[in-house]
């Protein structure tokens, strides 16, 4: 059985757990016209929707997955590029990037979407710093000109 074949057949167990008692898959169990292993398939599920499973809690999910962070991480840094209202057209992209370092040239023919999903690649390949301070300035929350020169004055005292 291949990967997506074994994802479909748990999708549609789990769908039914999610809307039949056990009470409705031990009726359907018991229809005479259902082949004993299906049965005996049905009266497992009923058990499962009982709650009274044997291996109910065997199994444990680990409690985070450094892998899903940096999906999330990306997937906020795609949302708030998406969103900008600095990046409303591939010329405000392509100034946008030259101010944040990023070299970067559109065609006559290329999308929007295009270029923005380059961009965002590009944002994505930055350094994690770097990248902040790029979302950061693009969300519209950069620095004060006073806090910037405070920080300066700071690193100057250290």
């Amino acid at each position: 059985m291949n990967k997506n074949t074994a994802f479909k057949v748990l999708r549609d167990v789990f769908h039914i757990l999610s809307y039949a008692s056990n009470g409705d898959l031990l009726e359907a169990a018991r229809q005479p016209t259902i082949a004993p292993n299906i049965s005996k398939a049905l009266e497992c599920l009923a058990l499962e929707a009982s709650g009274a499973s044997p291996g109910k809690g065997a199994r444990s999910r680990p409690t985070s997955n450094p892998d899903r962070k940096i999906v999330l991480a990306e997937s906020n840094v795609t949302k708030a590029l998406s969103s900008s209202e600095a990046l409303r057209d591939k010329s405000a992209i392509l100034g946008f990037a030259k101010q944040v370092g990023i070299k970067m040239s559109a065609h006559p023919k290329d999308s929007y979407a295009r270029v923005l999903s380059r961009f965002t690649t590009a944002v994505k390949d930055l350094p994690p710093e770097t990248r902040s301070d790029v979302v950061r300035r693009l969300q519209g929350s950069k620095l004060s000109e006073i806090e910037g020169w405070i920080n300066v004055i700071n690193q100057a005292k250290t």
